[in-house]
């Protein structure tokens, strides 16, 4: 996403620019881009949000702009997640600024549903991933703390942090392994370069989880890896983090 509003996308394998996907009306920065889940049923669509406070949804198969919405705050969310909802022809995005937003958005939406609001990062949410159908992840910027959410079963309502996950400074990148895998895996890198390996899905059942005075558990990383300390390690510093082995 770019800072005029367009969009490109770029193939890795070919190593070129395939299309840009261009609107008259997106024309301020954009700040997050998602794509859809692998359930929907045109999988070439992509959501973005804009610095105007818009989201638009795209048609990358025929480089059409399909969807604009604005909520009435309008406000600039800076990450996004979607996935299919349960009800037939709704989407579901997880969309966060400081606070974060369950959005309910069918075909025909004037302007986004909220379902649910979850408050507790102080700074614009990076990074937002679902663990299972009722809990995701989140990160932000200049927070050290990746937080696990549940998603409350009543519309309209205030969700709540089940688990929280601290880092040893600010998170950089956080990436879940496939939902196929026995026990889903969270990778987390920090901005010191630092990547920890969690095993979140029985960590947040484990009655060994260690918890804070507030009774929010808190969970402990399986393993620690750190880069180099050579002198030239901060050319070499580490910015994103990614698991590629799904049958672990």
């Amino acid at each position: 996403g770019l800072s005029d509003g367009s969009l490109l996308l770029f193939s890795p394998t070919h190593g070129r620019l395939l299309r840009t996907l261009s609107d008259p009306s997106s024309s301020t920065a954009v700040l997050a881009v998602a794509g859809q889940d692998s359930t929907a049923v045109d999988p070439h669509t992509l959501w973005t949000s804009n610095a105007d406070g818009a989201l638009r949804l795209w048609n990358a198969r025929t480089n059409e702009l399909s969807q604009s919405l604005f909520s009435d705050d309008r406000i600039p969310y800076t990450s996004l997640s979607v996935r299919s909802s349960e009800e037939e022809g709704v989407t579901e995005v997880l969309a966060g600024h400081h606070s974060i937003r369950l959005l309910a958005i069918s075909a025909d939406s004037s302007k986004p549903k909220t379902l649910a609001k979850f408050t507790g990062h102080a700074s614009p949410v990076s990074d937002l991933q679902w663990l299972d159908k009722s809990r995701f992840l989140s990160s932000a910027s200049a927070d050290r703390f990746v937080n696990v959410w549940e998603v409350p079963a009543a519309s309209k309502s205030e969700g709540k942090i089940v688990a929280t996950i601290p880092l040893d400074s600010d998170a950089r990148s956080i990436s879940l392994s496939s939902k196929t895998s026995v026990n889903r895996l969270l990778l987390t890198l920090s901005a010191t370069g630092r990547v920890s390996v969690f095993t979140v899905t029985s960590d947040l059942t484990s009655p060994s989880t260690s918890k804070s005075k507030s009774a929010i558990p808190t969970l402990e990383p399986k393993s620690v890896i750190s880069t180099s300390s050579r002198k030239n390690a901060a050319s070499l510093s580490a910015l994103t983090v990614s698991s590629v082995d799904d049958g672990i």
